[in-house]
Parts: C-alpha cells; sequence; structure tokens
C-alpha cells in the first residue's frame, strides 16, 4: 500500500477527492434476499464464511474497492508484485482473509514473476468502481472485453463462473456507481467528439448518461441525461424506498422522480424549487457545498467558516451540525464517510497537518451528533477512514511513522475497527492486509 501513498499531505489531500467519490461511495442497498454460503481453505483446514447480502456499504477509495456484508468485507487489491488486482474476503470475527478462488495450489497472483506469463487465478477481476452482492452473486462494473464499452459483469463467490450481465454503451473515463437492491446505477458519459468545449463542458454528440441496471433480468435503461460531462458528480441519488428514486442533475439544479419498475423519468418541480439555490458538489467560494450524500441528506463544508452542514434533499432545509468558529478554534481540513444507509463519520482536522481536531459520528435517524474520543481519534498517525458499512470500517495506517512527520514513505496497513469498538472509544483493529 506504499506505493499508493508516499506522502501523508497526499494522504489529507485525497479527502477531497474521497468526499467527491463518496457520491459514488458508499450506497444503500436495500436487499435481503437471504445469504450465500462459501466454503474456503483457512490454514488447510474447510471453513464456511457466510456472505450476507443484506448489508448496505460499497465504497472505492485510491486503494481498492470494497463491499461491506454481515460478517466482513469483499475486497479487491493488487497481488504482491503489483500486476493486477484479485478478489479477497475478510472475516470479520476469524479476522482472516482469503482469496476468493477455487483452485487448489494457486498463488493468487496476477502474473508469474519468473516466466512472465498471466496465472489463471479465480480471484483475478478488473474491478472499475463497483462491487454488489445479489442472489448470491458478486457484481462489479468492468469493461467489455471485445468493444471496451462500460459492462456489469458477474460471478459466482469462488470465480468459477464469471459472465456479462449488461453491456452500457459508453466508455471508462471515471463514473459514479450505486447499488440499489436488485438495481445498479451507473453514471457515465459517451465518447468526447471534436465538438467537446472544455471550458463548458459541453459538446454536439457527447452526453453524460445515468443507466438504470436491473439485476434479475439484465435490461439496460437510461435513466436520465445531462449535457454537462463530468467523470464523477454529474447526478445524485437519493430518496430510494424501493419503487422510485429521485435524481438530482447537477448542472441544472433539476430533479427528476424515477419509477425503478417501469423505468419512466418525471420531473419533481417541488424538489427542483427547493434545492435550487444549493450548491451540490460544485463549489461555492461565499457559503456552503455539499458533497457526500446518505439516502436522503447531504453534508458538506460552509466554505467560509469552516462549519459542518446538513442538507435535507426532500426539503431543502439546511442544518448547522458543528460550528468552530463557536467554539473558537481553528481547522484545517473535513472529511467525510458513510456508514452503511445513513450514518456518518466526520473527522475534523487540525491544520497543518497536526492531528484530529474532532471525530463526530452523526445518528442521521435518531439526529444525534456525537463526539467519539478514544484511542482511535487520538492516534496521531489516523490520517482518516477510506470506507465503511454498518458494522465497520477500514482505514490505512502507517505503521512506521514518528509522530510530527510530514513525509512518510513507509509500510502501510489496511486495519478494520468495528463501529462499536469505534463508538467504545477503543482501539482494537484486525489487520486486513
Amino acid at each position: 500500500m506504499g506505493d499508493y501513498m508516499k506522502n501523508v499531505k497526499i494522504k489529507r489531500a485525497l479527502l477531497g477527492v474521497l468526499i467527491g467519490g463518496m457520491l459514488s461511495g458508499c450506497s444503500a442497498d436495500k436487499s435481503d434476499t437471504g445469504s450465500t454460503q462459501i466454503e474456503t481453505a483457512v490454514n488447510g483446514k474447510a471453513d464456511i464464511q457466510v456472505l450476507s447480502e443484506s448489508q448496505k456499504g460499497r465504497c472505492r477509495t485510491g486503494v481498492g474497492n470494497y463491499l461491506f456484508t454481515d460478517s466482513g468485507i469483499v475486497y479487491t487489491k493488487q497481488d504482491e508484485n503489483g500486476n493486477g488486482d484479485l478478489l479477497y474476503y475478510f472475516d470479520e470475527k476469524s479476522g482472516i482473509s482469503v482469496a476468493l478462488c477455487s483452485k487448489g495450489n494457486c498463488s493468487h497472483n496476477a502474473v508469474d514473476v519468473t516466466t512472465g506469463e498471466n496465472i489463471e487465478c479465480n480471484a483475478q477481476i478488473i474491478a472499475l468502481t463497483l462491487l454488489a452482492v445479489y442472489n448470491g452473486r458478486i457484481y462489479y462494473l468492468s469493461e467489455d472485453d471485445d468493444s471496451m464499452d462500460l459492462a456489469i459483469k458477474s460471478r459466482d463467490m469462488m470465480g468459477t463462473d464469471d459472465k456479462k450481465a449488461a453491456e452500457l454503451s459508453a466508455q471508462y473515463f471515471g463514473t459514479d456507481a450505486w447499488n440499489y437492491g436488485k438495481y445498479i446505477f451507473v453514471a457515465a458519459y459517451t465518447d468526447v467528439s471534436g465538438s467537446f468545449d472544455a471550458k463548458t463542458r459541453e459538446s454536439d454528440s457527447s452526453r453524460s448518461l445515468l443507466f438504470a441496471i436491473n439485476l434479475e433480468n439484465g435490461d439496460v435503461n437510461i435513466a436520465a441525461e445531462s449535457e454537462q460531462i463530468e467523470t464523477s458528480g454529474v447526478f445524485v441519488l437519493s430518496g430510494y424506498d424501493g419503487n422510485k428514486i429521485d435524481i438530482y442533475r447537477t448542472y441544472d439544479k433539476k430533479c427528476f422522480n424515477y419509477d425503478l419498475e417501469s423505468g419512466t423519468l418525471s420531473d419533481a418541480p417541488e424538489l427542483t424549487e427547493n434545492l435550487a439555490d444549493k450548491h451540490i458538489v460544485e463549489g461555492n467560494p461565499d457559503g456552503n457545498t455539499y458533497f457526500i450524500s446518505t439516502n436522503s441528506y447531504m453534508y458538506g463544508v460552509n466554505s467560509t467558516d469552516k462549519s459542518i452542514m446538513q442538507l435535507n434533499m426532500s426539503t431543502g432545509e439546511e442544518e448547522m451540525l458543528y460550528s468552530p468558529a463557536n467554539e473558537g478554534e481553528e481547522v484545517g481540513s473535513s472529511g467525510f464517510t458513510s456508514v452503511g444507509d445513513e450514518d456518518v463519520i466526520i473527522d475534523i482536522q487540525k491544520p497543518d497537518f497536526g492531528g484530529t481536531l474532532h471525530c463526530f459520528y452523526l445518528d442521521t435517524d435518531r439526529e444525534e451528533l456525537t463526539e467519539v474520543k478514544g484511542g482511535f481519534t487520538t492516534d496521531h498517525k489516523t490520517l482518516g477512514i477510506d470506507c465503511a458499512g454498518d458494522n465497520g470500517f477500514v482505514y490505512s495506517y502507517p505503521v512506521d511513522m514518528k509522530d510530527g512527520q510530514a513525509v512518510y514513505d513507509g509500510k502501510f496497513e489496511l486495519r478494520f475497527m468495528s463501529i462499536q469498538e469505534f463508538l467504545g472509544k477503543g482501539n482494537e483493529y484486525k489487520v486486513v492486509y
């Protein structure tokens, strides 16, 4: 992991990318269709692990893809030689990670470093921005092997059956992706033509498209379009209730209701009016900018006084959750991490990478904002949370970094901490890798 993060300052700067990326990151998955058992070899013994489909959460950061389940995490990581991504499962109870590969005596590498030949490991995967579980299969966003268009692919847990579930008429230039039950949404744009204007982000023939894919039957619909071309943040999804979902289009601040079963899109003028003066994704140098969405709310920062703000997407109501000015404090930066469907961890840093000033846990159901002070939050090496689910979160930890050290090129560990341990102000963790 040291290859990804050479500089602590870069890591903190990436929080801004994370904030935007989380629009495509932690997503709601309301499905509860049972669970799938997979048999894996752990230390030479047969062990049954359970991947539940009722968990909510899928994130992507600069170091991989993560899908949180009720019992652990499905994640991607590069092989030991950095030649390709492999799919692993981390069991929360045992703290053991296993490659999702059914082959015996497999080295779980993508390439043989001695011969340079590809290794047919069943854990190999090319997943761009999405991992999801539905009906006992893992779905992921990839590219079509022939056309290089975006594709939704699926595989059984151990990689013995890998196939294309749907093809999307767009290419990969950076995308947003969400999983809601049996639906996957992918925001992407078509190939940029010669008429593309870099200043206006518009083109005569290219469009940003929001694809809606039904995993049960493979149907692909275009749920919405945008004349503005961006790699992320073109659409924001909220208000999912199992039957419909609200779509906010950022370039003209217009809202729509999308019916999931019929695939019909209708204007939502009341929502549009409520959000007409709000800055969502788009920076506001004189006020609030909202970056990260849960199911019905967005969170962001006031650029002037660094207050942490909440936006109710259905009403347009804004609320200040924390004001450093009221506390006489100086803030460097703020990071946000969605936890499952609704909750949020807010990480407020001191100026000049001086460590954590505050770490809040926001329970949106109870509307409770709780400051968490414990071993994790007071550790000077805590650089921010990579991704979270209902059961816990993962974070990159620079194991050899010294107190006050600004530049770091040593070893990183990916660690898992349970939400219970975090809220209990402890610092016990398990090493994922």
